[in-house]
């Protein structure tokens, strides 16, 4: 905000023949004055009455963009009653009545003030609350589904469901057995397992529990067994849902030739023969060769043995049996592995 002030004063004297009271009028017309009355009737010499005529300019409120609109003159009149000398010695009472006085204002000179217009910048204002917004969301849309989903989940069978039955050799050529058996869904540490081969016979014995993509198995194993390729494995499984009874011929009788050319078998399996030559040692590149079960299996050397060192070649040939055929009294998923394996290094 701007503003302008221009003052313009000047003084005349004149000289009254009577006392006379003059009333001065405020900027506010309606403003009380005041009437002298006196309590006695004094001789009153009369003073020299002293008139200030001040004339002030007001420039209006603009802004720099803004027309600063007409002056406004504002007159301020001042009178000087003189100091009087009566006598006898007089007390004057001065009583204030209501009036209005209209004052009407010509000024003698023409006023052209000048309004000189500094703009003033405010400051930028940095808000001092910081604002909270609530989000509303409307769904206008019905979601389509554009996919099936699939399940991959695959509820265990029920009744007397071997998961997995294996009798196989590790690397060491040291044969054991294992069963992974649910009944009715759930597994079971109470089942009589029993593993049967020639005139030999040996328990698999409970072994805790294992979980297999969600389902949990009773785990039965036996590490004191031997190995006979020819001869007929039988596994039996008493339980509480009744009998089960697998019947495998075990394949193998494996000799590999110490040059890693060939690997034969006395005991041709069901399945296919699988040979994975590892090496050189201490390198873990591993080469797989799969083929029929006819024996003996050709091995092809150059692809095997590309450089000089220690190979291990594994040769494995087994044979499968499934429930409803080879097992009796068991879900079709069901089966049970009777498996030959030879570990045998070959230097190069």
């Amino acid at each position: 905000m701007v503003g302008a002030c221009l003052i313009l004063s000047s003084c005349k004297s004149k000289a009254p023949t009577v006392p006379s009271f003059v009333f001065l009028p405020s900027p506010t017309p309606g403003s009380p004055s005041s009437t002298l009355v006196p309590t006695n009737t004094p001789v009153v010499t009369a003073p020299t009455a002293t008139w200030t005529h001040t004339f002030t300019a007001v420039a209006p409120t603009a802004t720099p963009t803004s027309d600063p609109g007409t002056p406004t003159n504002t007159f301020t009149q001042a009178i000087s009653p003189g100091t009087p000398t009566p006598s006898p010695t007089a007390t004057a009472t001065f009583t204030a009545p209501a009036f209005t006085v209209t004052p009407i204002f010509t000024s003698p000179d023409t006023l052209t003030p000048t309004i000189t217009l500094s703009p003033t910048v405010s400051p930028t204002r940095t808000p001092t609350r910081t604002p909270t917004i609530t989000s509303t969301f409307t769904i206008t849309g019905t979601p389509t589904w554009t996919g099936t989903p699939t399940n991959t989940f695959t509820p265990v069978p029920s009744g007397i469901y071997w998961e997995r039955a294996y009798v196989s050799k590790n690397v060491a050529g040291t044969p054991s057995a294992f069963l992974y058996l649910a009944v009715n869904g759930l597994p079971t540490s109470s089942a009589a397992v029993t593993l049967t081969w020639g005139a030999n016979s040996a328990p698999l014995t409970f072994n805790g529990a294992i979980t297999i993509t969600g389902t949990a198995y009773g785990v039965y194993r036996q590490d004191t067994i031997t190995y006979q390729a020819g001869t007929t494995y039988v596994l039996t499984v008493n339980c509480s849902a009744g009998t089960a009874v697998g019947t495998c011929l075990a394949p193998g009788g494996i000799t590999t030739a110490t040059d890693g050319s060939t690997t034969s078998w006395l005991t041709n399996g069901n399945q296919g023969a699988q040979v994975q030559v590892q090496g050189p040692s201490p390198a873990t590149t591993t080469t797989y060769f799969t083929g029929s079960a006819t024996t003996p299996w050709t091995i092809p050397t150059s692809t095997a043995y590309p450089t000089t060192g220690t190979y291990q070649v594994w040769t494995s040939v087994d044979s499968t049996v499934y429930g409803g055929s080879g097992i009796t009294n068991s879900p079709s998923q069901s089966y049970f592995v009777v498996r030959d394996d030879l570990y045998q290094n070959v230097v190069k």
